[in-house]
């Protein structure tokens, strides 16, 4: 379930980063597209060349007869203009039939190509591309444009039966085009392995926090289901020993009353214990933080618990290092430390010490509970907060234990953004500190 979740997700951040990519490499390569495009039309737009005609000259005379001649041969200087940011261009001057009448060019190709170059312009005339000389050609065809200068008055007009074909050369800029696109198939792919490597170990941290409280979770019902099981067995055991002896007398049947009404207390207890946790987990809000004497509450708290103490001859010493009020949550910080210090009296050993240690830094205070004992061996201590938790065979066999007091306490320390801490030196000595905001 969890491998396909993670699957999903690999494949939508993907599919998301690759749609993102491909729209910002298609924006950047379009733009740069059509910004070459509009360059290469203004190039032709200024590759210009004009016939001017003299005041001894009419138009009809204008023009000069090289048909008898070689193409090489027609080669005429009466302008030679090239663009003006020196891009390399040649202009072909053809009558209607295509045939050239001149030639303006400061590019070493031979006759033969420019031939070439006019008859496939001429017979295709769609303002396109084409290879010559092993280069990239843009053309374009336009009328020639004759000034004819008479009395020292200028007429322009277009001719009839001479047209100029403009050529630009665009190799270079195509190439820039194509290694454009190279480079972005590349990086796109680069790209792509990266976030790939990098999606699935973040989808891996992602899914493993709801693999772990999937997996909590189900331990939680496993052991709660076996928590309750033991209560509900002796209820039902007993209540069938009443059913069968249902002639006696309630008095005679007091031993196993006696034994249904623990199990009730018992699964009462757990229940309880249980509505605790999920309330305290469930919490949106915490309540308001007031001002309150920690020494005060840690002096009530044990006191209410000098019994306990007592039973076992257990040795109590407190240490708060700071005296006056502090601010904070004081309910719960309560249940936290009666939690702990009913855990320190449980499992100390006859005639053991507890120690009690408060400790102020800045606006943080350090609350300490250190008992003797059998301690918590190395393996267990990592899982001493988990819930139904209990880490050897005497807390395992305690009826009065479920294993929910420090989960509980974990849960409300956290929800008042505090930091609970266990250490242990197995056979010597186990502490709890829990730190929390004044």
């Amino acid at each position: 379930m969890f491998k396909k979740l993670r699957n999903k997700f690999l494949v939508l951040n993907i599919l998301v980063t690759s749609i993102v990519m491909l729209t910002a490499f298609c924006v950047v390569y379009l733009t740069t597209y059509r910004n070459t495009q509009s360059e290469i039309e203004q190039k032709l737009n200024n590759v210009t060349g004009s016939f001017t005609v003299s005041e001894s000259e009419s138009p009809e005379d204008s023009g000069v007869d090289l048909s008898g001649k070689s193409v090489d041969e027609k080669r005429v200087t009466s302008f030679n203009k090239v663009t003006s940011d020196y891009a390399p261009s040649f202009i072909l001057t053809v009558d209607k039939f295509g045939n050239i009448l001149e030639i303006n060019s400061l590019i070493d190709i031979s006759g033969t190509q420019y031939a070439e170059a006019a008859s496939i312009a001429w017979e295709e005339n769609n303002d396109s591309a084409i290879v010559i000389a092993g280069r990239t050609w843009r053309y374009k065809i336009a009328p020639l444009q004759i000034t004819h200068i008479q009395n020292g008055e200028q007429t322009r007009f277009e001719s009839e039966d001479q047209f100029q074909i403009l050529f630009l050369d665009v190799t270079d800029m195509q190439k820039n085009l194509s290694n454009l696109a190279i480079t972005f198939l590349l990086v796109g792919m680069g790209m792509l392995a990266v976030i790939f490597v990098i999606s699935i170990i973040y989808a891996n941290r992602a899914i493993e926090p709801i693999s772990e409280s999937w997996e909590k979770q189900k331990q939680f019902i496993a052991d709660a289901s076996h928590e309750l099981k033991t209560p509900l067995t002796t209820i039902m055991t007993n209540c069938d020993v009443l059913e069968a002896n249902e002639d006696e007398t309630i008095k005679s049947q007091k031993e196993w009353l006696g034994y249904i009404r623990i199990g009730t207390d018992r699964m009462s207890k757990l229940i309880n214990r249980l509505l605790t946790l999920a309330k305290i987990e469930g919490m949106e809000t915490k309540t308001e933080k007031q001002s309150f004497d920690i020494s005060a509450m840690i002096h009530e708290v044990m006191q209410s618990m000098d019994a306990a103490a007592a039973i076992k001859n257990l040795r109590i010493e407190r240490r708060i290092e700071f005296a006056g009020d502090i601010y904070g949550y004081v309910d719960f910080l309560r249940q936290v430390f009666i939690i702990l210090y009913e855990n320190a009296i449980k499992y100390t050993d006859e005639s053991g010490s507890i120690e009690i240690t408060v400790q102020r830094m800045r606006n943080r205070v350090s609350c300490t509970v250190k008992n003797t004992g059998k301690g918590i061996s190395a393996k267990d201590l990592p899982h001493v907060f988990d819930r139904f938790y209990r880490s050897d065979t005497v807390r395992s066999n305690d009826e009065n234990s479920y294993g929910l007091g420090l989960s509980i306490a974990k849960s409300i320390v956290e929800q008042i953004d505090g930091k609970i801490t266990a250490k242990s030196m197995e056979n010597e000595w186990t502490e709890f500190t829990f730190t929390f905001e004044i």
